[in-house]
Formats: structure tokens, C-alpha cells, sequence
């Protein structure tokens, strides 16, 4: 899902750059990735938890 710049994946979002970023770091692309170890990707490259608003839920709604 994609919410106005920014990539959602779980509970998550990111920017597409840190996606990328998880991408290169685990082999794996992060909507393949377990919520676990997407937690623990994104703890070791320093990216930030940023869970999904309401707001955003119903932006992805109609996918």
C-alpha cells in the first residue's frame, strides 16, 4: 500500500527509500519479511516505527 509518499507494510510504514533499505540489508523485500523480522530489519538500519493511522487504513481501503 502506498500512503502519500510513504509505503505500508504490516503495521508499518516507511518512506520507498527505507523500504529499499531493508530490501538491500535482509535480501528480502519488506513485504515478504515477517512482522518480526521486519521490526528487527528496521531496528538495526536505524529506522523509526511508525505505525498506521486511521487516516491511513482508510486511504488503503479501497486496494
Amino acid at each position: 500500500m502506498l500512503v502519500g509518499g510513504m509505503v505500508a507494510f504490516g503495521a508499518h510504514k516507511m518512506s520507498e527509500r527505507q523500504a529499499e533499505q531493508i530490501k538491500e540489508h535482509t535480501g528480502v523485500p519488506p513485504e515478504e519479511l515477517e512482522d518480526e523480522d521486519l521490526e528487527a530489519a528496521m531496528a538495526e538500519l536505524g529506522i523509526p516505527k511508525q505505525s498506521l493511522t486511521d487516516e491511513d487504513r482508510a486511504a488503503g481501503a479501497g486496494e
